[in-house]
């Protein structure tokens, strides 16, 4: 489903009733990251009893549309900031107190064409309406050539969450520094961001070799700065 912001969210409940929920569950998650031990542990507690209070307000409204109410209200009350666990929303300020983007994003986006059969099985599953929404949307639009693989959409998101001059370190396919697919992704980065460098390690036999053992294709690691 696409992701929903913080506005979004809390609109369900409406402003004036979620304000003061909404100050708490800020505090708790400020505190929670500089705490450990029991203490930690009580306020995981509290935090999930505020969610709890939110999310039965929502479902009791009778002020707006109840469906709608219960779709954002389960949304925020799905945010576990204690597990490792995907929800359907991202607001970086919301979650982690961080505004204006990212210092660093590091990671290992996954690979693979949307909808396509690879190695006798499909690939990433994605519906009509969010391959619409890819090839649509201005925020995509850089990497969309073709048949979309997904770590081109991940790049570009990566480099959309970061601050001016944040640092963006990420492992993928090898065919980015010369895919014709690749190469409006690649114009776009040329012309927004300064290249630190590109890692590359083809194809091994061998899986000694490899980066990752039991994967036998060509990555590479970019660094990259977001500044012109």
């Amino acid at each position: 489903p696409e992701r929903k912001t913080q506005k979004e969210i809390f609109k369900a409940f409406g402003v004036n009733e979620a304000d003061k929920e909404i100050d708490k569950l800020k505090k708790l998650r400020e505190t929670y990251f500089v705490s450990n031990g029991k203490k930690k542990l009580a306020l995981e507690h509290k935090f999930r009893d505020i969610q709890g209070n939110m999310l039965r307000q929502g479902r009791t409204s009778k002020t707006r549309e109840i469906k709608k109410d219960i779709m954002l209200t389960e949304a925020l009350y799905e945010w576990k900031p204690f597990e490792n666990k995907p929800t359907q929303w991202f607001d970086s300020e919301w979650m982690f107190g961080i505004k204006g983007g990212f210092t660093l994003v590091i990671g290992n986006p996954p690979y693979g064409l949307l909808n396509k059969k690879q190695n006798k099985k499909m690939g990433h599953i994605a519906s009509l309406d969010q391959i619409k929404r890819f090839k649509t949307s201005s925020e995509y639009k850089p990497a969309i050539k073709g048949m979309i693989n997904v770590y081109v959409l991940f790049i570009l998101k990566s480099i959309s969450l970061l601050k001016s001059n944040g640092i963006f370190t990420e492992i993928f396919p090898l065919a980015f520094a010369g895919d014709i697919s690749a190469g409006k992704l690649r114009k776009y980065i040329f012309e927004n961001c300064k290249i630190i460098n590109i890692n590359a390690f083809p194809e091994r036999d061998n899986e000694r070799k490899r980066v990752f053992p039991a994967v036998k294709m060509s990555v590479c690691i970019m660094n990259l700065i977001k500044k012109k």
